[in-house]
């Protein structure tokens, strides 16, 4: 069989056209790993950011949501602490405050009272004492009268007897 000019051209433009359509598709293939590869490798650089982004993020926020905790029970305990040490100053204030006050009071009660002992004992004694030098003083009184009478009578019957 003897190739014509017009097959020549006819087979060589089949062949072109495979050979262009084979290095379109191996281009193509390369392009679409080539793409394929760069996006992933772009998404990966995207995805370990924002993995990165978000978990420092997360981080920061745990960090923060800790620290605000112990903060808020430190300051918590600081005024638990507080509050203890002020009642318990006040508490011993008032205690000593009211065991001045209850002193001071049965210091009162019982100055009153031996007070009152005191005078009634005192009145008692004087009482007696007034009634007991009383008592002698008309006693003696009432020798001293009667010796006079009996002496003044006595007197009188023997002057009558006499004249």
């Amino acid at each position: 069989m003897v190739l014509t000019p017009v097959v020549a051209i006819f087979i060589t433009y089949v062949v072109l056209v495979v050979m262009a359509i084979l290095v379109a598709i191996l281009v193509a293939m390369t392009m679409a790993i080539s793409v394929a590869f760069m996006v992933l490798v772009v998404m990966a650089i995207l995805g370990a950011f924002v993995a990165f982004f978000v978990m420092a993020f997360f981080v920061a926020f745990m960090v923060f949501v800790v620290m605000a905790i112990c903060v808020a029970y430190m300051v918590m305990v600081m005024v638990i602490m507080v509050a203890m040490v002020i009642a318990t100053l006040a508490a011993i204030v008032v205690l000593v405050v009211m065991a001045i006050l209850v002193a001071i009071v049965v210091l009162v009660v019982m100055a009153i009272l031996v007070a009152i002992v005191v005078l009634v004992v005192m009145a008692i004694l004087v009482a007696i004492v007034v009634l007991v030098v009383m008592a002698i003083f008309f006693a003696f009184m009432a020798f001293v009268v009667m010796a006079i009478l009996v002496a003044f009578m006595v007197t009188m019957v023997t002057s009558r007897h006499k004249t």
